[in-house]
């Protein structure tokens, strides 16, 4: 079977064996894929330095489809180096791996996605990033895979939300004072709900207020547990390490 070059943004990296390694990558043609690179702890020339998390590579891979692929060989497009200089930095990168890894399904193919990835990944390097970039990747993420968050009117009855309303998970947007029942509602201001319709109309990044901030980060990621059913642990460190 001939071995494929394909592009690629390495998620994690695991030991397998006394000599080999495993890889979990998102890469463009095929999406999130685990592959193993065999004599990888050893073999500094085909893979010094190159399977390192944050890694953007070209990756020569052989194997069957939809199984464990075999990683050959692998060159850097961007080492992206400057991510784990900073601490901020390096978790804020985390947790956009952690996005791709739980709300992406393997073998499921996402350029859009990869190219966000990549963009995140210039940005935290050029420059200074908040939460509330966090919270703008989340939205894109949700809109790129289907997900997108309803906040512009009631989605029982088309209503205006005039003072604001309340999200509900289970129906993917915002209902009115009038509307609202059932057990999954988190209340959204008239601002948060703003600003997050701006970003989602692609207007550019209005600046989070500290109650918009607060109500996001309370939102985005809930909205992400209840689709994946998976909790977001990069969360936990950044309240423990209070970044």
């Amino acid at each position: 079977m001939r071995a494929e070059g394909v592009e690629a943004v390495v998620l994690r990296k695991f030991e397998m064996g006394e000599a080999d390694l495993g890889v979990e990558l998102f890469t463009y043609r095929w999406g999130r894929i685990h592959a193993l690179a065999k004599g990888g702890r050893k073999s500094h020339r085909r893979f010094m330095n190159k399977l390192e998390p944050f890694k953007y590579i070209r990756g020569l891979f052989r194997g069957r489809r939809r199984g464990l692929m075999l990683l050959e060989g692998a060159d850097i497009i961007r080492p992206f180096l400057h991510l784990t200089e900073d601490l901020k930095k390096t978790i804020y990168a985390f947790y956009a791996v952690e996005l791709v890894r739980v709300m992406t399904p393997m073998w499921d193919p996402h350029p859009q996605v990869l190219e966000l990835l990549l963009r995140f990944f210039d940005f935290l390097e050029e420059g200074e990033a908040g939460e509330d970039h966090l919270r703008v990747l989340e939205l894109r993420m949700l809109t790129l895979l289907g997900y997108r968050p309803r906040l512009d009117k009631c989605v029982r009855c088309g209503g205006e939300l005039l003072g604001g309303g309340w999200f509900s998970l289970s129906l993917g947007g915002v209902v009115c004072k009038k509307c609202k029942e059932g057990d999954d509602l988190i209340m959204l201001s008239e601002d948060t709900l703003k600003v997050l319709c701006h970003l989602l109309k692609g207007k550019g990044r209005t600046p989070f207020l500290p109650k918009v901030k607060e109500e996001a980060r309370r939102f985005l990621p809930a909205f992400i547990r209840y689709h994946t059913d998976r909790d977001l642990h990069t969360l936990r460190v950044m309240d423990e390490l209070g970044v």
